[in-house]
């Protein structure tokens, strides 16, 4: 086992209203505790957005989304926003299978938030998701009353 130090890295930086956190290295259940800590510690502390660089990520699971979904849930009360940029390609993967691409990343392509590119498209929010199918039960295939 590697030591915490080594598998994951985290540095912020704060400029006016505005909160980055770098992340590199690997999210997971051994390392998600740190990355939280500095999130948190952004969130309750900062005014303004958060932005979080993932370039460096070399893995990531769902205990990384689990994090950013809270700080999101969050900071939307406070008017408040994250944004990932720069998504790793293991980040990225990650947020593509749970769509969570949307809500995080303005612009996959392009790897910046709306604030860097204005023709990208706006983050949506987090919510249940309808189908444009009107018999399909809410939340999609699958989904149970």
């Amino acid at each position: 086992m590697s030591d915490l130090s080594e598998s994951l890295r985290l540095f912020i930086t704060n400029a006016g209203s505005q909160s980055d956190l770098e992340v590199a290295g690997e999210i997971d259940l051994g390392t998600v505790g740190e990355l939280r800590d500095h999130l948190d510690l952004l969130v309750t502390s900062g005014t303004g957005d958060v932005t979080v660089n993932t370039e460096a990520v070399t893995f990531c699971d769902a205990t990384a989304l689990h994090v950013l979904v809270d700080a999101y849930g969050i900071l939307q009360r406070s008017d408040r926003h994250i944004h990932v940029v720069h998504p790793s390609r293991s980040m990225m993967r990650v947020l593509q299978l749970t769509e969570l691409d949307a809500v995080f990343v303005a612009d996959p392509s392009h790897g910046g938030t709306t604030a860097d590119n204005p023709l990208a498209r706006p983050c949506r929010s987090l919510g249940r998701r309808r189908s444009a199918d009107p018999t399909e039960p809410e939340g999609g295939a699958g989904a149970h009353r």
